[in-house]
């Protein structure tokens, strides 16, 4: 919800967020809430983040923070709570942080070798962007991803092609 409120925002508004105490007591209460977060809420969570990334808005919270959100994303993969659109998404916002995606990407990875029609374009296309924007961590998990995604969007247009 805050990471769709700061579109109507002035940029002198949102330049003061961090400094606006109800901020900081949000952002603290979603802090002390990442154990209890089930994985809708942690997309959303990770939603905010990428937001307010690009928006160069503090998120008040440390380190440690962060990794505890992320040892909760990966106990949420290992019980395959995520669909595949959600693996996609989780795998967009991820690359915004720069963050390692190995687990994301074997997970996306064996949903599209069990169904290659989860493609859509707009997944391609969030697929091909993670991949490409991510300047450290990049693994071979996540070329091998980019490369089996191009080598089957053939498929997709031919599908999609209404001429």
């Amino acid at each position: 919800m805050m990471a769709r409120l700061i579109r109507a925002a002035s940029q002198q508004e949102i330049e003061a967020l961090p400094t606006d105490e109800r901020y900081k007591s949000l952002t603290q209460k979603a802090v002390n809430s990442l154990d209890s977060f089930n994985e809708y809420e942690a997309l959303d969570f990770l939603f905010w983040m990428r937001k307010f990334r690009v928006s160069k808005i503090s998120l008040n919270f440390q380190y440690q923070a962060l990794e505890k959100f992320h040892k909760r994303i990966n106990e949420f993969l290992k019980n395959k709570s995520f669909n595949f659109r959600n693996l996609v998404n989780l795998y967009y916002d991820y690359s915004f942080l720069n963050k390692n995606c190995d687990e994301i990407c074997v997970e996306i990875l064996r949903e599209l070798k069990s169904d290659i029609k989860l493609l859509t374009p707009f997944t391609v296309i969030q697929i091909l962007q993670a991949a490409s924007r991510k300047t450290q961590f990049r693994s071979a998990r996540e070329l091998v991803l980019a490369d089996y995604v191009q080598r089957n969007i053939t498929t997709l247009l031919d599908e999609f092609d209404t001429d």
